[in-house]
């Protein structure tokens, strides 16, 4: 338990380094985000490289005060080729193992396509 602590810490730092270094640019690159955090179910890694986050709800997201369904699915795809993708693939195997909730961000440049939806970014929370 303790070096899986120690895992998900190192994970969360390179992250956040991560984040910094996207941030720079000024564009978006993945919104909205999830409302609320979600346990991962499942994690499905396929033959081409792609990997499935299944969450155990549909999340759900807030636009002008309305809250709305969440691409109407709780799977999200990690797309192999993206830059950032074995990083998002550690961070939910680190959630699914740790039991930990996480929030989605959907990928701007292919917005919601229902099952599979691919994801900017998955993100632990703490608590």
């Amino acid at each position: 338990m303790k070096c899986l602590k120690l895992v998900v810490k190192k994970l969360n730092v390179l992250l956040f380094i991560g984040a910094l270094s996207l941030s720079g640019g000024g564009a978006s690159l993945a919104e909205p985000v999830s409302n609320s955090s979600h346990l991962v179910q499942q994690v499905r890694a396929m033959v081409n490289g792609d990997v499935y986050i299944y969450l155990d709800v549909i999340p759900t997201f807030t636009i002008d005060g309305v809250s709305q369904t969440f691409c109407n699915t709780s799977v999200f795809r990690i797309k192999a080729l993206e830059l950032g993708a074995d990083q998002m693939h550690s961070v939910a195997l680190a959630a699914l193992m740790a039991s930990k909730k996480v929030r989605v961000e959907i990928s701007t440049s292919t917005g919601c396509t229902d099952w599979g939806t691919q994801l900017g970014s998955i993100f632990i929370k703490a608590n």
